[in-house]
C-alpha cells in the first residue's frame, strides 16, 4: 500500500512538473500552428514543452493565420527567423528572442514595437502598420528596413552601420526628419529601387534639432504713407524651433528680403514696400527661418499668393496736412511736447516718421486725447488711422 503511495505521488509530481514546463500560448490559431509543426513539437503530443521552445533554432512562419496574440513567442530563445505578417496583432515582444535575424511584422496593427535588445537583427519589415514612432538605432547589425506606409512622426537609424544598408524605404509616412549616421551619405548613396522616401523628408544627423512654420497671418496693410509712397504689412509667424534656427526671413512681395532675428513664437513684425518697386508682385509672400550657425538648417513655409490688398499709391508729392477723410484734428502743430488730438471716433492709430518707420501705435478714443512726443526727432510725422485717413504734424 505504501509502495503505491509513493508511485502516484511521484506521478503527481512529474505531471505536475511537465505542465509546469509548458509554454502558454493563448492564442489557438498560434498554438495550433506551432503543435503541427514536427520540428518544433519533436514529441507529438498537444503542447509546446519549455524546452522544445528553447532548442530551436530555426524558422516560425505564421503569417495570415488571423493570429492576435504572440505570447509564447519569448520562450523561443534561439529563433533567427520570425515571420508573423498578415495577422491581427496589437503587439508584438520580442525581447527575449536575442538570435532574431530577420524580423517580418508587417500587416498587422501594430502602433509601437520595442527592437533594443535584438542586436543580432539584419532585416526587418515592419510595413503597413500603426507605427508612430521606430528607433533601430541600437541594431548595429541591420542592413535592411522596410516601413513604408505607417504613421511614423520620429525614425532613428543611426545605428553606426549605415554604409552597409542595402535596402531602406520610408515612403507614406509622416516624417519630416530620419536621423542617419551620415547625411551626405545617405542622400547620396540611398538611392535605387530598394530605398525610398517622402519628398518632403530629409536625412538629418540630429533629427531633434528641426523647426517647422505652422502659421502666417497677414494682420494689417496700412494706408500709403504719403512721405515715402510705401506701404507697411504686418506679419504674424507661427514656428517651432528646436534647433539652431535665429532668423527670420520675409520676402517676396517685390522687394529685398527683410531679415529678423528671431525671438519667440508667435512673432510679429513689420515690413514695408516700395509701391515703385514691382508693383505686380504685392501679392507674393515668403516665410522661412535659417540658423547663423549651420548653413544647411533652415525651414521654409510654401509662398502664399495674395495674402492681402496693397492700397493705391499716394504719391510723395501734394502732401495735405489733414486729408480730407480725417477723423482727426490735432493741436498745437508745429509742436513741442504734447500733441492734442480730437477725435470724431474710437480708432486706432500709427505715427510714422517721414522714412515711413512706426515710431507709435495707440487707440484713441472719442473727443479729447493727449499724448507726449517729446521723445520723437525733430521732423515731420503723419497720424494714419484705421479708416485709411492720414493728417501730418511736424515735430520742432
Amino acid at each position: 500500500m505504501k509502495t503505491m503511495k509513493f508511485i502516484l505521488a511521484i506521478f503527481v509530481i512529474t505531471s505536475l512538473n511537465t505542465f509546469a514546463q509548458n509554454v502558454t500560448i493563448p492564442d489557438n490559431n498560434f498554438k495550433n500552428y506551432l503543435i503541427s509543426n514536427s520540428a518544433i513539437n519533436s514529441n507529438f503530443d498537444s503542447e509546446i514543452q519549455l524546452s522544445e521552445a528553447q532548442t530551436y533554432s530555426g524558422q516560425i512562419n505564421c503569417a495570415s493565420m488571423s493570429i492576435s496574440d504572440l505570447t509564447g513567442i519569448e520562450a523561443f530563445t534561439s529563433l533567427t527567423n520570425l515571420n508573423c505578417s498578415d495577422n491581427q496583432l496589437s503587439s508584438i515582444n520580442v525581447s527575449s528572442n536575442l538570435a532574431l535575424t530577420h524580423l517580418s511584422v508587417y500587416n498587422n496593427n501594430l502602433a509601437s514595437i520595442d527592437l533594443t535588445q535584438n542586436n543580432a537583427l539584419t532585416f526587418l519589415w515592419c510595413m503597413f502598420n500603426e507605427l508612430t514612432s521606430l528607433d533601430v538605432s541600437q541594431n548595429n547589425n541591420l542592413i535592411f528596413l522596410q516601413a513604408n506606409n505607417n504613421e511614423l512622426t520620429t525614425l532613428n537609424i543611426a545605428n553606426g552601420n549605415n554604409s552597409n544598408v542595402i535596402g531602406c524605404t520610408t515612403n507614406n509616412n509622416n516624417l519630416s526628419c530620419i536621423q542617419v549616421d551620415n547625411e551626405t551619405f545617405s542622400t547620396n548613396n540611398w538611392i535605387g529601387n530598394d530605398f525610398g522616401k517622402d519628398v518632403n523628408t530629409s536625412y538629418s544627423e540630429n533629427c531633434s534639432a528641426s523647426c517647422a512654420i505652422t502659421n502666417i497671418t497677414v494682420d494689417d496693410v496700412s494706408p500709403c504713407y504719403p512721405a515715402t509712397n510705401s506701404y507697411s504689412i504686418t506679419i504674424t509667424t507661427t514656428y517651432e524651433n528646436s534647433g539652431s534656427a535665429d532668423s527670420l526671413h520675409i520676402g517676396g512681395f517685390g522687394m529685398p528680403t527683410k531679415v529678423f532675428q528671431l525671438t519667440q513664437s508667435p512673432q510679429t513684425v513689420i515690413v514695408f514696400r516700395d509701391f515703385d518697386v514691382n508693383p505686380s508682385a504685392a501679392t507674393n509672400l515668403s516665410v522661412w527661418l535659417t540658423s547663423s550657425s549651420d548653413v544647411e538648417f533652415s525651414c521654409i513655409h510654401p509662398a502664399i499668393s495674395g495674402a492681402w490688398v496693397a492700397p493705391e499709391p499716394c504719391g510723395i508729392t501734394g502732401i495735405n496736412e489733414v486729408s480730407p477723410n480725417s477723423l482727426l484734428n490735432i493741436y498745437p502743430n508745429p509742436i513741442m511736447s504734447i500733441l492734442n488730438i480730437e477725435a470724431k471716433e474710437n480708432t486706432n492709430v500709427r505715427i510714422v516718421n517721414s522714412l515711413g518707420q512706426i515710431v507709435m501705435a495707440l487707440q484713441l478714443n472719442t473727443g479729447e486725447n493727449s499724448i507726449s512726443v517729446s521723445n520723437f526727432h525733430s521732423g515731420v510725422y503723419f497720424i494714419h488711422t484705421e479708416n485709411g485717413s492720414t493728417t501730418k504734424f511736424i515735430k520742432k
